[in-house]
């Protein structure tokens, strides 16, 4: 049974390559890609938070269940130049 799931997810995931491989022949494609300059002068800010609890217990209940919470936050300024 877990050869036959196996078997397909790789088969469902293994056809998805396929497009990568096309071949573009629109010049006007290619002259729009590379019209766009990354060059400048670039900033951003970025934050984020989470919690989470867990109860640790022991299956034989000898010991008394561990209750763990942890909680915290993340934030930052990005600024760079792209010559």
């Amino acid at each position: 049974m877990s050869a036959l799931v196996l078997l397909a997810v790789f088969g469902i995931g293994g056809g998805t390559a396929a497009a990568a491989d096309l071949i573009v022949d629109d010049p006007e494609a290619i002259a729009a890609a590379a019209d766009y300059d990354w060059s400048g002068a670039y900033a951003g800010l970025f934050g984020g938070g989470g919690n989470g609890e867990v109860t640790l217990e022991e299956p034989s209940g000898l010991a008394d269940p561990l209750d763990l919470a942890a909680g915290g936050w993340l934030a930052g300024v990005r600024a760079g130049f792209n010559a």
